[in-house]
């Protein structure tokens, strides 16, 4: 019990107590950071690319929890697709093979 705490306790919850104190702090390597309140979330607010990362998720989401409704081959090739068009092709054509319930490893 108490090696599976320490392991929670180091491994989980300090990396969320740390993330939620630097998002606040303007951290650079090398130098302590200085509080700048919310205006990291400000700058993401209005920044493009993180619209585009937040759309990319969200429609890959939408395209995986489709697709994995059906056991179909042609829904496994729409999940390897979109995979291929947010650029993680590798991992979803790992995922595929190792899923593959007609010819199981």
């Amino acid at each position: 019990m108490v090696p599976a705490m320490a392991f929670l306790l180091l491994f989980l919850a300090y990396p969320l107590v740390l993330g939620s104190i630097l998002c606040f702090t303007d951290v650079r390597i090398g130098r302590p950071g200085i509080f700048i309140d919310l205006e990291n979330y400000i700058w993401m607010w209005d920044d493009p690319v993180f619209w585009l990362s937040v759309f990319n998720t969200m429609l890959y989401t939408v395209v995986a929890i489709v697709t994995s409704f059906t056991d179909c081959d042609a829904c496994r090739w729409g999940s390897i697709m979109a995979g291929a068009l947010f650029g993680s092709l590798p991992l979803v054509i790992l995922y595929a093979f190792l899923s593959n319930t007609m010819y199981p490893l």
